[in-house]
């Protein structure tokens, strides 16, 4: 067996859950999440080189690592899900806010709109 093939599957394995995973996500996350993986992924490669690992062994820690990482990233996409589900209500309460209190000033009569002396 090709030990380089093994070791490229595993790779693409990865990088595929990470595509799926990430999916849905606002773009600026889901490039940092594969930059991360991705750097992670080229650290194990050249720490198994430095320490004289079998290339085949390195890939089947990349793939153990992926089966067992499954949990930590499902639970991950879920956090980043709803931080992103919030952060996009944040951007639109501003301006919902601000329409609403802009209408509000359009309709309200004059005499309501005008502060009267002490009321402050």
């Amino acid at each position: 067996m090709n030990t380089g093939w093994l070791s490229q599957v595993a790779v693409h394995l990865v990088q595929g859950w990470v595509s799926c995973y990430t999916r849905g996500l606002p773009a600026a996350v889901c490039e940092a999440r594969r930059q991360e993986i991705d750097s992670d992924l080229w650290e194990h490669q050249r720490h198994g080189a430095v320490y004289d690992r079998a290339p085949t062994e390195t890939a089947m820690e990349v793939l153990a690592r992926l089966l067992m990482g499954i949990p930590a990233d499902l639970i991950w996409r879920w956090e980043m899900g709803r931080w992103a589900q919030q952060a996009q209500r944040v951007e639109e309460t501003p301006a919902a806010a601000g329409e609403s209190r802009e209408k509000k000033w359009r309709t309200q009569p004059a005499n309501k709109l005008a502060l009267r002396s002490g009321s402050w």
